[in-house]
């Protein structure tokens, strides 16, 4: 529907949030409409397994609001209000592993999503950037860990 790696940008509570859909698709037959993203995974990873958990008292635990934010961005671009469907392809370097993962997203899980992405807003405006989690990745690499004479070789 419309043209591939369509940017979008919407509102809440006065910060703009911008991004790239990778592509919308309308099924001719039923009017239903998919938000798809690829990604370039070695492996599948479905797609609300990359971007929710369940957290143990019942809550959601947000990973990532990537899916969320795009459906919501759809809704508004198609001017439907029922749209729900996203979805990873994934395409990796051994073709023969490429696959889809459909995640039809509650309302529930997508107010839960609006409820996080104004939590981060208001941490943002609050100058507020900790977190008591790990950080996914070291924070500087012993490959980083370059000393003044490598940098500049590596530079050259």
């Amino acid at each position: 529907w419309g043209s591939p790696e369509r940017k979008i940008s919407m509102q809440l509570d006065g910060m703009e949030i911008v991004g790239t859909i990778d592509r919308i698709d309308v099924n001719a037959k039923t009017g239903d409409f998919a938000v798809i993203d690829y990604k370039t995974y070695d492996t599948l990873k479905g797609a609300r397994q990359t971007h929710v958990k369940d957290a143990p008292d019942g809550s959601l635990q947000w990973l990532d609001l990537q899916l969320p934010i795009y459906v919501m961005a759809a809704r508004e671009l198609a001017n439907k209000k029922d749209i729900c469907r996203a979805a990873l392809f994934v395409a990796p370097t051994n073709v023969t592993a490429t696959d889809i993962d459909v995640w039809e997203i509650s309302n529930i899980e997508l107010e839960s999503a609006v409820l996080k992405m104004r939590e981060i807003i208001s941490k943002i405006r609050n100058g507020e950037f900790t977190t008591a989690d790990a950080p996914k990745y070291p924070p500087c690499p012993d490959t980083f860990n370059l000393s003044g004479k490598q940098i500049i070789k590596l530079l050259k």
